[in-house]
C-alpha cells in the first residue's frame, strides 16, 4: 500500500505539468479551440493552478505568433490577472499585515 502511494505521489506533479505540453502542442497545429477545451477541462478538475497559468498563457503567446493581436492582448491581461486561490490569500494576509504594523513606544 505504501509504494502505490510514493508512486502516486512521486507522479502527481508530472501529471499537472502534462497540460502545459498538451496545449502546447495543440497550438502548434493551430487546434485553438482544442487547447481551450484542454483547458476549461483542467480548470474545472483542478482550479487555478500554476501549470494552469502557464499553459493559458501560451494561448496568448500563440495568438500573438499568429498575429492575432486582440487575441493575444486578451489573454495576456486575463493571465496576469488570474491568481490561484492560495496566492490570493497570502496577497491578503500580506495586505492586512503591512495596514496593522504596532507603533513604535518612545
Amino acid at each position: 500500500m505504501r509504494l502505490w502511494l510514493i508512486y502516486l505521489l512521486a507522479f502527481l506533479p508530472a501529471a499537472h505539468a502534462d497540460i502545459i505540453t498538451d496545449v502546447r502542442v495543440s497550438l502548434e497545429s493551430q487546434a485553438f479551440t482544442q487547447a481551450d477545451a484542454q483547458l476549461g477541462t483542467y480548470r474545472a478538475q483542478h482550479s487555478v493552478t500554476p501549470e494552469y497559468l502557464e499553459a493559458y498563457s501560451w494561448m496568448g503567446r500563440a495568438y500573438l505568433k499568429s498575429n492575432n493581436l486582440d487575441q493575444a492582448n486578451a489573454y495576456a491581461h486575463k493571465t496576469e490577472a488570474t491568481r490561484p486561490p492560495a496566492t490570493q490569500n497570502a496577497q491578503a494576509r500580506c495586505r492586512t499585515a503591512s495596514t496593522q504594523r504596532p507603533r513604535r513606544r518612545d
